[in-house]
């Protein structure tokens, strides 16, 4: 068993513990009511993959306490900066239109060379804060975290390398209600096969998160094409 498969297995074991339950995205103590946050992803667009995740996460809308994501959120995350955009830097975890611009510089050196790969969205996974769906590449993402993490501004985070495990996320939490039966169905559904992919590119991203709704939205900075 390789460390990705293990780690996968480790979460798994941890379904029954009670789930964390977002409330407030831009108010919390992390955003400190900043909204544009920058992250390295791939966008998951393949319709066949898209409609798949939407029948399991209609599987879930009928537990009170899951609250799937819309089809334009899903995505396999890659690296979390860490950093919100904001005009003008007062705190160590922003960056801003300047330093976003070295960044692209800086990612694009650090991912050339990297080849297209494929990847296959299976098996359905609790991470506490999220249901997943598992992201099997043979370790391509898992390299390209390892390799963004040593960029400057780019900050470290105690789930990345080597403990990265790359997902898609499809619901998240907004209380306890039905938890339990959510557990089961999460069960029934845990060997699930979502489809495969070719990954062709990557996305630095800005995560405009909502004042009001519960949904960030993915708007595109800039596009890495992969070789």
């Amino acid at each position: 068993m390789n460390d990705w498969t293990a780690g996968y297995q480790s979460l798994w074991e941890m379904r029954n513990q009670p789930p964390i339950v977002t409330e407030s995205w831009a108010e919390s103590d992390w955003a400190r009511e900043r909204t544009d946050y920058i992250t390295f992803l791939i966008r998951v667009e393949i319709p066949e993959i898209v409609e798949k995740a939407q029948i399991v996460q209609d599987g879930f809308r009928d537990f009170r306490c899951a609250d799937p994501f819309p089809a334009e959120y899903l995505h396999l995350t890659v690296k979390e900066t860490g950093c919100f955009l904001v005009d003008e830097k007062e705190r160590a975890d922003e960056i801003t239109g300047e330093g976003i611009n070295q960044l692209i510089e800086s990612a694009t050196e650090a991912l050339e060379g990297l080849m297209k790969f494929k990847v296959e969205v299976r098996n359905i996974n609790h991470f506490r804060s999220n249901i997943v769906a598992e992201a099997h590449d043979g370790g391509e993402i898992r390299k390209m975290n390892r390799m963004l993490m040593s960029l400057d501004g780019v900050r470290a985070m105690n789930y990345d390398y080597p403990r990265f495990l790359p997902h898609m996320s499809l619901c998240q939490f907004k209380g306890t209600d039905d938890y339990e039966g959510l557990i089961g169905c999460l069960e029934e559904n845990r060997n699930t096969s979502l489809g495969e992919f070719k990954v062709e590119s990557g996305d630095l991203v800005k995560a405009i998160l909502p004042e009001k709704g519960r949904y960030p939205v993915l708007e595109t900075v800039h596009k890495f094409r992969l070789g």
